[in-house]
C-alpha cells in the first residue's frame, strides 16, 4: 500500500510520461457508445492504419474510451457506425 502523498506524485508523474509521449494538441480521446468488445477492436484495427489504436478504458459493457490521434478521430467513427447503427462516436 502507498501512502496518499506517494499517490499523488504517481498520478502527476503518470500524466507528465503521458503528455510527453504525444505531441501537445495532436492527442484527443474517443467515447464510444453502443459496441461489443470484437466490435470495437475490429474498428480499432480498421481505423489504425499504422498508428495506434486501441480501447483504454471500459466504463460498461458498452461504453469505451480510446486515445487517438486527432488524425485518425474521422477514421474511426467510420468503422463505429458501420458496426451498430445506434452506436455513437464522440470526441473532443
Amino acid at each position: 500500500m502507498i501512502d496518499f502523498a506517494d499517490a499523488v506524485r504517481l498520478v502527476e508523474m503518470r500524466g507528465k510520461f503521458m503528455q510527453e509521449a504525444v505531441p501537445e494538441g495532436t492527442g484527443a480521446m474517443a467515447a464510444i457508445i453502443g459496441l461489443d468488445d470484437a466490435s470495437i477492436a475490429k474498428a480499432c484495427e480498421e481505423a489504425a492504419e499504422g498508428q495506434v489504436v486501441s480501447p483504454v478504458n471500459f466504463n460498461s459493457p458498452d461504453r469505451w474510451l480510446l486515445p487517438v490521434i486527432k488524425k485518425r478521430l474521422s477514421v474511426l467513427a467510420l468503422p463505429v457506425k458501420l458496426r451498430a447503427q445506434n452506436a455513437l462516436c464522440r470526441y473532443q
